[in-house]
């Protein structure tokens, strides 16, 4: 149950982190048409061509396996249009989150301009935001039957739209608290033994599911929140500058691992070994391929958004 927690609460985790990265970056500058086109540039140039990449890599273990090729679904997925029209159409394992990203990548400029134009009204919106949330955990998600009958529902972008404007909330309401050290890793410490000791058991659905879904999300609240002030206030140390480089390398990652998985499974030495070899195996050519990606492939489309929109805005 453990895994399943790390599983589903790492995804709410990233969905916290990328809302509170977004407005980081781009609150004072999505003030105009001019702007806004330049963060969607700049978005498109740092997501898709990973896409790309994954999506080709998992259309050619397909068609060696079934000799199969859908097109349409590839351009749905190179384009990450899947996320409006057909939010469980994805190809690679895990892009669902990619998708529902794209979603709120699209909105995120009615949310900083609301959060710009008034905080309490932004706090509003997160408030009414928060309820579709809890229709979908309280009534939506049923506990009578398994997290793997209700994916598609789980899976939906309003189902956890909450964390992405939760993310841009901590921006806007906490950019100017100060905390103490001790603070920040407390607050840490309390969420981490949430993850840990709190107790549930059953099918993996009763951990998104009623009175369980607000205990876990309240965590991973407090986990982002206790790094976010624990690295703004020590920039500079050894684990800020860690955290800072494997923020970058993450979305690989994240992408990667279902593929270097994928591709390993058909090798039969690879089959023949135990487990927790296989698991680090996994891990260390995961990282190893992400990193490469970052600086020699995806670092080079980030640049090329950059200089398309240099004359736009200064971001």
């Amino acid at each position: 149950m453990l895994l399943g927690r790390i599983g589903l609460y790492g995804v709410t985790v990233f969905f916290i982190i990328s809302g509170l990265s977004m407005a980081l970056v781009y609150s004072k500058y999505i003030n105009s048409f001019t702007t806004i086109f330049t963060y969607f540039v700049r978005r498109i140039f740092r997501i898709w061509p990973l896409m790309w990449l994954c999506v080709g890599l998992v259309v050619m273990e397909n068609y060696v396996k079934s000799g199969n090729i859908d097109g349409w679904l590839i351009i749905n997925n190179i384009t990450t249009v899947f996320a409006f029209i057909d939010h469980d159409g994805y190809l690679c394992t895990g892009a669902w989150s990619v998708g529902n990203e794209i979603v709120y990548y699209t909105l995120t400029p009615i949310f900083i301009y609301t959060y710009n134009l008034n905080i309490k009204l932004g706090n509003l919106m997160l408030f009414f935001i928060f309820i579709i949330s809890c229709i979908y955990s309280g009534l939506v998600i049923s506990p009578n039957l398994s997290l793997g009958n209700q994916w598609n529902a789980y899976i939906h972008p309003l189902n956890n739209l909450f964390f992405y404007v939760s993310g841009i909330s901590f921006f806007y309401n906490f950019s100017q608290l100060n905390l103490k050290r001790s603070v920040t890793v407390f607050i840490i410490l309390i969420a981490s033994l949430i993850f840990i000791l709190y107790p549930v058991s059953g099918d993996l659905v009763f951990l998104i599911q009623g009175s369980n879904r607000l205990v876990f999300s309240l965590a991973s609240l407090l986990l982002v929140f206790g790094f976010y002030k624990l690295y703004f206030n020590d920039k500079n140390n050894l684990i800020s500058k860690i955290f800072e480089e494997f923020g970058v390398w993450s979305y690989g990652i994240y992408l990667f691992h279902p593929i270097v998985y994928l591709y390993l499974n058909h090798s039969f030495y690879f089959n023949k070994v135990e487990n927790i070899y296989k698991s680090i195996i996994i891990v260390l050519i995961t990282f190893l391929i992400s990193v490469i990606s970052f600086y020699l492939f995806e670092k080079k489309f980030i640049k090329l958004g950059k200089n398309l929109t240099d004359n736009s805005a200064n971001i």
